[in-house]
């Protein structure tokens, strides 16, 4: 009954505050969060309650693709493949990056989600992972050099 009542507002706030493409993909979220916390939706404003949780998964979205855009500039300390002119080039460089993250072990690719998707600093890169800070700048340093290898001979694969 709520979703048919509601859901024309809630699309067309959606899409007054997203592309088109992500318009679907944010009412569905939205619904889905009502379904989740039906019992803390006011019975008085659930439109109300509806749009400003689609207001909040758009900024949970928007945020998302800050945190990506971070955790690649984070990856400088890579040189040459992030050095980008061109979209297309981006591109590729990030699938490479993914194809470089996913060589990994999942100790290693933890450690550097950690530090570059969620800002977290070598202390706290250490209470996230439960161990001395030291043991956690190593596994960090070593992450990373194993990953800017990974890059470079995948790199070095294409060139021959």
């Amino acid at each position: 009954m709520m979703y048919r009542e509601q859901y024309p507002a809630v699309r067309a706030y959606a899409a007054a505050l997203t592309s088109a493409s992500d318009v679907d993909d944010v009412v569905a979220e939205t619904f889905a969060v009502a379904w989740r916390r039906c019992a803390d939706i006011p019975t008085d404003w659930v439109r109300g309650w509806l749009l400003g949780t689609v207001r909040n998964v758009v900024r949970n979205g928007r945020r998302s693709m800050v945190r990506a855009d971070r955790f690649v500039d984070r990856l400088s300390w890579l040189q040459g493949p992030f050095v980008v002119d061109d979209l297309a080039d981006a591109v590729v460089d990030i699938d490479e990056l993914r194809a470089g993250l996913g060589s990994l072990s999942d100790s290693d690719q933890e450690v550097l989600v950690l530090v570059a998707w969620f800002d977290l600093t070598p202390e706290s890169l250490a209470v996230a992972l439960g161990v001395s800070k030291n043991a956690s700048a190593v596994r960090l340093h070593r992450a990373r050099i194993r990953l800017r290898d990974s890059m470079n001979n995948a790199t070095d694969e294409e060139v021959a």
